[in-house]
């Protein structure tokens, strides 16, 4: 005796274990509820944080401020390093390893996490004045500008 059997695809409770199952069973919106939960966590994971790995080219340049405390003394923005140059020709050179942009009334902030020689992570923050193309380092008062 003969019979034609129709092939039928797999349901997920059919792979899935007991629990899991059980769950898609009862519940007729748990897959659409797993599926929103899905796209939300890889939606989170992708926009995180908006770390970047270059620095802007609008901050990028040689910058000098007539603040005595800094005079003979040039701070060199690159696309992937920081390099301070003292008035003996004394360079201290970072290599940045993300910029983070961050949100401000006015000016735009970024902290640069840089890497030294020795291999020390560390990192500065610097305020950009789009008004008159100066730049801050953290919260002091001099201004740097090209």
């Amino acid at each position: 005796m003969h019979t034609n059997r129709v092939k039928r695809e797999p349901k997920a409770t059919d792979v899935l274990g007991g629990t899991e199952a059980a769950l898609l069973r009862e519940s007729p919106h748990a897959r659409l509820r797993l599926a929103c939960a899905c796209i939300a966590l890889a939606g989170w994971l992708a926009c995180g944080s908006p770390e970047l790995t270059q620095v802007p080219p609008f901050l990028r340049g040689d910058w000098t401020t007539d603040a005595p405390r800094y005079q003979g003394r040039t701070l060199q923005i690159r696309a992937n390093e920081v390099v301070f140059r003292g008035p003996q020709g004394v360079v201290d050179r970072y290599s940045i390893q993300a910029v983070e942009p961050q949100s401000d009334e006015g000016a735009q902030r970024f902290k640069l996490r840089y890497r030294d020689l020795e291999g020390n992570v560390d990192w500065i923050q610097l305020q950009f004045d789009p008004q008159v193309n100066a730049l801050r380092l953290g919260s002091r008062a001099d201004r740097w500008t090209r």
